[in-house]
C-alpha cells in the first residue's frame, strides 16, 4: 500500500559520459573513482531537483520515502540509500545526492528509517528480511545500497544473506560490522589478505579476520580521514571493494566533501552499470 503525490517529470541531463567511459579496466581494489568530473548541469541543478513523497507499509510499518524518477532511467540498477542517526532522507534532499543521482539517470529511493524522520518508530525484528520486503515493495530490483552509520544495522544483515540482489555496496562507517565475523565462506578462492586492505585501516583491522571471498557485491567503502574504523577496515576484506576517504572528513564524511562525495558516487555507478550491461563475465571480475 501507498500514498504519493503528484509526480513531476525530471529529465536527466544531455552531457552525461558512457558507463564505458569510466574505469570499468582497473581490478576494484584500484578502481578510479576520481577519474571522471560530475557534469557541471547535475552539479548545478541538482538541489533545483524535487522529489515525490510517499509512504509504504512494509512488515507493518509505515515507512515514509523520497523519490527521484528520471525520464528514461537506467534500467540495470537503481539506487537505494539509507541514513544514521542523526539524519533522515530530507538529508540527501538538501545536500543535493537525490537530485545528482536523478540527473545521472538513476531512479533513487531515500527511506526514514522506523523511529526516524516522518516514519513512526517501530520494531524490525528481521532485519534483513525487512530490508528484502521493502525493496520489493519498492519495485527496487539489483540496486545499489548507500548505508552510513547506524543504517548498517540494516544493510549489513542483508549483505551477508542476499547480496546477489544488489548491484552494489556504498557503506560510509556502517555500525554492526559484527556479523561479518560470523561469514563462513566455502567459495575455494583465497580470502583477501591483510595486506591488501588500504594502508591507513589495517591497523584497524581485528586480530582475527573473515574470510569475505564468497560476496562478491562491489563496494565503496567510503569513510573521513579522521574516522578510520574497524569497520570500514573489515569492509575491505570484500574481494571487489575500494577505500575512499575522505580528506579531513568525519564521521558523515559526505558532508565534510559533497563535491568528492559526488565524484566517487557518479565514477561507482557508471562502472557498475557498464558491468551489469557486459553481463555476468564482467560483473565477476576482482
Amino acid at each position: 500500500m501507498t500514498f504519493e503525490e503528484k509526480k513531476t517529470p525530471i529529465v536527466p541531463t544531455n552531457d552525461l559520459d558512457p558507463s564505458s567511459s569510466a574505469d570499468v579496466k582497473s581490478p576494484w581494489r584500484s578502481f578510479d573513482y576520481k577519474k571522471l568530473d560530475v557534469p557541471s548541469s547535475v552539479s548545478t541543478g541538482a538541489k533545483q531537483v524535487k522529489p515525490t513523497e510517499a509512504t509504504v507499509i512494509v512488515d507493518g510499518l509505515t515507512v515514509f520515502y523520497r523519490e527521484v524518477n528520471p525520464e528514461g532511467a537506467f534500467p540495470e540498477l537503481s539506487v537505494f540509500m539509507l541514513h544514521g542517526a542523526a539524519f533522515k532522507s530530507e538529508t540527501w534532499l538538501t545536500l543535493g545526492t537525490l537530485g545528482t543521482i536523478g540527473l545521472m539517470g538513476y531512479r533513487v529511493v531515500a527511506i526514514d528509517m522506523p523511529g526516524f524522520g516522518n516514519s513512526p518508530s517501530g520494531n524490525i525484528p528481521d532485519q534483513a528480511a525487512f530490508v528484502q520486503h521493502i525493496l520489493a515493495a519498492l519495485h527496487l530490483e539489483r540496486p545499489v545500497i548507500v548505508s552510513p552509520s547506524l543504517s548498517g544495522q540494516l544493510s549489513l544483515p542483508f549483505l551477508v544473506k542476499h547480496w546477489q540482489l544488489m548491484a552494489g555496496y556504498v557503506p560510509v562507517a556502517p555500525v554492526g560490522w559484527n556479523v561479518l565475523q560470523k561469514v563462513q565462506c566455502d567459495s575455494g578462492e583465497a580470502p583477501v589478505d591483510k595486506s591488501a586492505v588500504y594502508p591507513p585501516l589495517q591497523a584497524h583491522l581485528p586480530q582475527q579476520v573473515p574470510d569475505l571471498s564468497c560476496i562478491k557485491v562491489p563496494t565503496l567503502v567510503v569513510f573521513g580521514e579522521f574516522d578510520r574504523s574497524t569497520s570500514s577496515a573489515v569492509l575491505q576484506l570484500l574481494p571487489k571493494s575500494v577505500a575512499v576517504e575522505i580528506p579531513q572528513g568525519s564521521h558523515p564524511a559526505y558532508l565534510d566533501n559533497p563535491d568528492l562525495w559526488h565524484q566517487a558516487l557518479y565514477n561507482f555507478l557508471l562502472r557498475v552499470s557498464q558491468e551489469l550491461k557486459e553481463g555476468p563475465a564482467a560483473a565477476g571480475g576482482s
